[in-house]
């Protein structure tokens, strides 16, 4: 330097920005602006997760109201088709003796449809009363959607632990990023 210091002068000096604080200030807007993002993630999350429980009770209720209400109507209706089933049966045993009179072809060929028929009527009502029966009991799928409330709480709780979750990540970075500017250290 051309300036020479007297004794007593006083020297200025200036302090450079160390590399944690120069990565530090490129790092903060990151952070704020992943902080961001998981505040809108949370936001919407909440408003997709209440959304759904809305619509699962709403389904449930109207299977609920429509179970109920048809209820009735379906035990009036298997016992129609129960009776048409003994009907069925009952006009069979007096169609034999007009088929027995008509060419083999024609006999054959109906007692194949009545009892093809007569099979498909009673396998239906089989299935209609194994529906009932699920229905109304507690322990099959759609009994267990009906009577219990279990699904909705199964939700509220997924949604409050990832709501910690987030507040825990907002509030200790550190646990689950991790950045290194050098590289891996060797153990």
């Amino acid at each position: 330097s051309k300036n020479l210091f007297e004794p007593g002068d006083t020297i200025a000096s200036r302090i450079e920005p160390s590399f944690a604080d120069k990565i530090s200030e490129k790092l903060f807007p990151i952070v704020g602006r992943l902080d961001s993002t998981f505040i809108y993630f949370n936001d919407k999350l909440k408003t997709k997760v209440n959304t759904m429980v809305d619509n699962l009770e709403s389904t449930t209720l109207s299977v609920k109201y429509i179970a109920s209400e048809n209820r009735q109507n379906l035990q009036i209706l298997s016992k129609n088709l129960a009776i048409l089933s003994q009907s069925l049966i009952e006009t069979e045993k007096q169609i034999k003796p007009i088929l027995a009179n008509t060419n083999a072809f024609t006999d054959t060929l109906s007692k194949l449809e009545i009892q093809k028929t007569v099979k498909k009527l009673n396998s239906t009502l089989a299935q209609v009363n194994l529906l009932l029966e699920q229905t109304n009991s507690k322990n099959g799928s759609l009994g267990k959607l009906i009577y219990s409330d279990s699904l909705h709480e199964n939700l509220n709780r997924s949604a409050k632990d990832l709501d910690k979750l987030l507040i825990d990540m907002k509030e200790r970075p550190s646990r689950y990023v991790h950045f290194s500017v050098f590289g891996k250290k060797d153990k």
